[in-house]
């Protein structure tokens, strides 16, 4: 006797195609979360060391107008004049402004009057390897005289008068931006000299600078 098999067959319903569908689904999403988040840890870095870079730029400035001061033995501070437009730092001509840096600043680059100092080596080339949106700047502000402003006697006899030394750096972009600011000490220290000849006294002022 011939036995025929009537069992019903199940159509297939693609089971193992779907959850491969659904594995590559979940992998291409987790690979693209990758991607992102690799992006945004290149940009991120780039950021910080950009924004290092405009911090140096700027403290590179600060350092020049500080030893400034103190340069032909503290000659450079003791004489003012009103500042106006961008100007290059020469250390030959007068820096120090009498007149304080405007409050109403908005951007560093919206000074209405600086000295750009630009370092050995820097470039400010558009396009080149390693270079700067633009030259760094700084303002020296005189903030007074002795006995006519912020200016004291220490117990040595020193006399300090006290500078205000903004500066401002940027990095490869304009939008990179550090802003780093200063008060310094410059001390004169009066001695008395005995004369060559006749009885008057000779005054020598010795400068000291600090921060």
């Amino acid at each position: 006797m011939i036995s025929i098999n009537t069992a019903t067959r199940h159509p297939e319903r693609g089971v193992a195609l779907i959850s491969a569908l659904l594995i590559l689904l979940v992998v291409t999403i987790l690979g693209i979360a990758m991607f992102r988040s690799y992006g945004l840890q290149q940009r991120l870095g780039g950021n910080t060391r950009e924004k290092s870079r405009a911090f140096h730029a700027a403290t590179s400035s600060q350092n020049f107008a500080e030893w400034y001061l103190t340069a032909n033995n503290g000659a450079n501070a003791a004489a003012t004049t009103s500042c106006s437009g961008q100007k290059t730092a020469d250390a030959t001509t007068v820096m120090v402004c009498a007149n304080a840096i405007p409050t109403t600043v908005a951007q560093p680059d919206t000074w209405g009057a600086s000295f750009t100092y630009k370092p050995p080596n820097m470039s400010t080339t558009a396009g080149a390897q390693g270079a700067y949106a633009q030259a760094p700047q700084f303002y020296i502000s005189y903030l007074g005289a002795p006995g006519t402003g912020p200016s004291y006697n220490s117990v040595l006899g020193q006399n300090n008068t006290l500078f205000q030394v903004d500066a401002a750096g940027w990095g490869g972009t304009s939008q990179t931006v550090a802003v780093v600011e200063s008060t310094f000490k410059v001390s004169s220290i009066t001695t008395s000299i005995p004369p060559a000849t006749g009885s008057s006294v000779v005054q020598k002022n010795v400068f000291l600078g600090g921060p």
